[in-house]
């Protein structure tokens, strides 16, 4: 990876505010790639398609995959923010109990080892077409990824329960004051 492109991953549980906090830092003029899952899901509904995570799980998270790697070539010079990163899909996988193809494992350091981690938040947690997950389920997607996450090497920032600008705030003081 080259010194100059930095590759930061929000993640978090369904609902946890990873995309409107992905959405300002955009705003603020930062590279951003958005939810690859969510663009899949989105596509295969208005196809209706069945590669889903709640239909095909396996086939689904290939796809995440490959389109993760493509978005990991794509980052620019600077810093660039990702809403999901390539553990996502093993937490996911874990949690079904499914198989988790050594590949999977091939790039994990496309990413900085420094992962920012929105945590469920019943205040702000919602559901829409492509996020089917009650809260409960939530909760439970949590555990794994942490424990992913963890097992992986990454290390976690715990975004607070606060507004998406102080989550901005917070954000970008890790980033400068760890020297990452």
């Amino acid at each position: 990876m080259a010194n100059n492109i930095k590759r930061y991953i929000i993640t978090g549980a369904p609902g946890t505010g990873k995309s409107s906090v992905l959405n300002e830092l955009m705003k603020k003029g930062y590279a951003c790639f958005s939810e690859v899952s969510r663009e899949i899901i989105k596509k295969q509904q208005e196809l209706g398609g069945d590669l889903l995570p709640w239909r095909n799980l396996k086939d689904f998270a290939e796809e995440c995959y490959n389109k993760m790697l493509t978005d990991c070539e794509n980052a620019q010079k600077g810093i660039n923010f990702f809403d999901r990163g390539i553990p996502d899909i093993i937490a996911y996988l874990k949690r079904r109990n499914l198989e988790i193809s050594t590949f999977y494992f091939k790039k994990l350091d496309c990413y900085e080892v420094h992962v920012f981690f929105c945590p469920v938040w019943s205040e702000i947690f919602v559901n829409d077409p492509q996020r089917a997950e009650s809260f409960n389920e939530a909760l439970i997607l949590e555990k794994h990824l942490l424990e992913t996450y963890q097992s992986l090497g990454f290390k976690i920032y715990k975004m607070p329960f606060v507004n998406v600008n102080q989550r901005i705030i917070k954000i970008e003081n890790i980033i400068k004051n760890e020297k990452i």
